[in-house]
C-alpha cells in the first residue's frame, strides 16, 4: 500500500472519530434531559433488623417493655422493609425499558424513599446504643469539648431540650460533630433526613416520633424527654466522639 495514502486513511479516520466525539459531547450539553443507557441486570443485597441490644423491660420505667417492643418489632422492621422494597424496585427499574420520562420520575420518588428508609433505620440502631446509660458521664476529652461548644454540660443539656422538644411533627433531637469545623452542634431533625449537615458524624440521637413515647407520655413529649435524656449512655456517645474527632475532612473551615 502506499504510505501516503495509508496516512491520508489514518488522518481522515482520526477527523471522523473526533468530529464523532465532539458531536457526543455536543449531544450531552444540548440541553436534553434524558439520557439513554442499555438495561442491565441488579440484585440488592437483603437486609434484616437487628436484635435490640438489651430486654424489652431494660428501660422501664422511663419506657414501658410494650412501647419497646412496638417501636423495635413494628416501627423500625417498617424502615428495614422499607430499604429491600426501594431497592428491589430499583433494580427493576434499571432492567426494563420504561418510557424515559416515567423512568426518571420513578428514580426521583426512590430516592427519596431510600433516603426515608435508610435513615430511620440506621437512627434508631443509634438510638438504642445511645440510651440505657444510668449512672455513666461524658469522658473528659468530651465534656471538654461541650464546655467550649456550649458552655456547660447543663447548658448543652438545655439547648438539646429546647431544639428538640419543638420539632413540628416527627423527628430527632440530634448531637453531631462536623469534623469541617470542629464543633458539635444540636439539630432538631424531622423525619429522618431533614435539616441534615452533610458529613456530621452522630454523636446522641432521641427519637421523638410518637411511637417512642405516646404509650407512657401521651402528648407530653417534654416529659418523655426529660426522663430518657437522664438516661443516656454517655460511654457510647463519648467512643463515637473520640472516632469522630480523628476523620481528617476534606474541608476544613478553620
Amino acid at each position: 500500500m502506499d504510505i501516503t495514502k495509508s496516512k491520508g486513511f489514518l488522518y481522515a479516520g482520526g477527523i471522523l472519530l473526533g468530529i464523532g466525539a465532539i458531536k457526543k459531547y455536543q449531544l450531552s450539553r444540548s440541553g436534553s434531559t434524558n439520557l439513554e443507557a442499555k438495561r442491565v441486570k441488579t440484585k440488592s443485597y437483603q437486609y434484616k433488623l437487628p436484635n435490640l441490644p438489651y430486654q424489652f423491660s431494660a428501660l422501664q420505667p422511663v419506657v414501658s417493655k410494650e412501647t419497646m417492643e412496638l417501636h423495635h418489632n413494628k416501627h423500625e422492621q417498617a424502615y428495614v422493609d422499607g430499604m429491600n422494597s426501594t431497592f428491589a424496585a430499583l433494580d427493576r427499574v434499571r432492567g426494563k425499558g420504561y418510557d424515559s420520562k416515567a423512568r426518571q420520575g420513578m428514580r426521583y420518588s426512590l430516592g427519596q424513599k431510600a433516603a426515608f428508609s435508610v435513615s430511620g433505620a440506621i437512627l434508631h440502631e443509634l438510638f438504642w446504643k445511645n440510651i440505657k446509660g444510668k449512672g455513666t458521664k461524658p469522658s473528659a476529652s468530651l465534656l471538654s469539648q461541650i464546655k467550649t461548644d456550649f458552655g456547660s454540660l447543663d447548658m448543652f443539656m438545655q439547648e438539646f431540650f429546647d431544639t428538640t422538644k419543638p420539632i413540628q411533627g416527627s423527628g430527632w433531637g440530634v448531637l453531631v460533630y462536623s469534623p469541617e469545623i470542629c464543633k458539635l452542634i444540636v439539630l432538631p431533625v424531622q423525619n429522618h433526613e431533614d435539616n441534615w449537615i452533610p458529613n456530621a458524624k452522630v454523636l446522641m440521637v432521641i427519637d421523638v416520633w410518637e411511637h417512642a413515647y405516646y404509650l407512657d407520655y401521651q402528648n407530653r413529649r417534654g416529659d418523655y424527654l426529660k426522663k430518657i435524656m437522664n438516661d443516656i449512655n454517655w460511654d457510647v456517645v463519648s467512643s463515637r466522639y473520640e472516632q469522630a474527632i480523628r476523620v481528617k475532612p476534606e474541608i476544613n473551615f478553620k
